[in-house]
């Protein structure tokens, strides 16, 4: 990734629908537009819905 990509950035690069995930950085619920950083730990986690 390009200096001063954000998460948004990775997950379109990846296929993921931004939308439809939540982003953790280092155990941290991120937002999308976090810039990441050399050495983040990141993780995508699918949003379940249901009633």
């Amino acid at each position: 990734m390009d200096d001063g990509s954000t998460v948004k950035d990775l997950l379109e690069e990846q296929g993921i629908a931004s939308e439809e995930v939540l982003v953790s950085i280092d155990g941290t619920v991120v937002s999308k537009s976090r810039v990441l950083e050399d050495g983040d730990s990141i993780r995508v986690f699918d949003v379940i819905a249901g009633g």
